[in-house]
């Protein structure tokens, strides 16, 4: 596994995007609680939840492939 090192302004990038994220109510939500964003023009989405403060990113997920695939993950997720 690759280990995962953010710039401090990569960071601060990220930060302010969940921020953004948590309060943008029109996001695109689908199967309940989950809300899924599509990675740059590629055929991936990013699929995620946000629990409290937190933002839990469950997969990047191919669009056309095993979908669903994924949602095992969200009841396995460590609290």
């Amino acid at each position: 596994m690759l280990d995962s090192n953010f710039h401090p302004e990569a960071e601060a990038e990220l930060l302010a995007a969940g921020r953004y994220i948590k309060g943008d109510d029109d996001y695109v939500c689908f199967d309940g609680e989950f809300r899924k964003i599509r990675v740059g023009k590629f055929r991936y989405n990013l699929v995620f939840r946000i629990r409290g403060e937190e933002i839990q990113i469950l997969a990047v997920m191919h669009m056309s492939r095993r979908p669903g695939y994924w949602k095992k993950r969200a009841t396995t997720w460590p609290e």
